[in-house]
């Protein structure tokens, strides 16, 4: 995967997609990514800022801005466990998915044991201190890297939108995920909050084909958030 170039990816110093949890498709703040995705973009555990997919068609999305509930936090659903990242970073991950650290440490991963590493599901969940840019500017930044160090890059929304009164950014893309021996398409889907200093996210990436199976597990983690 040439991740050198991002689902809070993955904020510049979190981070994809089609092939796998892109709920696989993994980022912090500007200037964070793992192995040069944003963290809440697809990437391996390494250091780095979020960066973002590139080649293949490019379809823009107008910004829009909405409100969240906010109302008291939802019952954790069936079948999910509670979990708690970096700078107090939560939300829910289904049940029985080992976690691990990422390398720059703005988050943690959460593999699907049935289908584990790069190339399966998994989720991501992380926190990195802002910076002097707003949050969609931030995102926008780290997508077009993102592009630049990755084919097939192709975006399905960048919006903005507002979480428990907080700025928020939306994130959803596909690219293909590449090593010496395959090629995966990938879906990500990562969800951007601002809040106490902080810009926060989850993640959520699959293989693009599995992308169906993976989108319920990310709306229960964005409906899970906190703070």
């Amino acid at each position: 995967m040439s991740s050198r170039s991002l689902g809070l990816l993955c904020a510049a110093g979190y981070l994809v997609v089609g092939g796998a949890f892109a709920v696989a498709m993994l980022v912090p703040p500007a200037g964070a990514t793992v192995a040069g995705i944003p963290l809440a973009a697809e990437a391996s555990p390494v250091t780095q800022a979020p960066t973002q997919p590139s080649t293949a068609e490019n379809s823009t999305t107008d910004t829009t801005t909405s409100t969240a509930p906010t109302t008291t936090t939802p019952a954790v659903p069936a079948g999910y466990t509670p979990v708690t990242g970096p700078q107090g970073v939560a939300s829910v991950a289904p049940t029985g998915w080992p976690s691990h650290p990422l390398a720059n440490s703005v988050g943690m991963q959460l593999d699907d044991p049935g289908q584990p590493g790069l190339t399966g599901r998994f989720v991501r969940l992380g926190a990195a201190p802002l910076d002097a840019h707003d949050l969609l500017t931030r995102r926008t930044a780290g997508e077009a890297d993102f592009r630049t160090g990755n084919g097939g890059y192709s975006r399905v929304q960048l919006n903005s939108t507002l979480l428990r009164n907080n700025a928020a950014v939306v994130w959803e893309f596909e690219y293909d995920y590449s090593t010496k021996t395959i090629t995966q398409r990938r879906h990500v889907k990562i969800l951007y909050w601002e809040t106490q200093g902080y810009e926060y996210y989850v993640y959520a990436s699959a293989p693009a084909d599995q992308w169906p199976t993976m989108e319920p597990v990310y709306q229960a983690m964005a409906a899970n958030t906190a703070p």
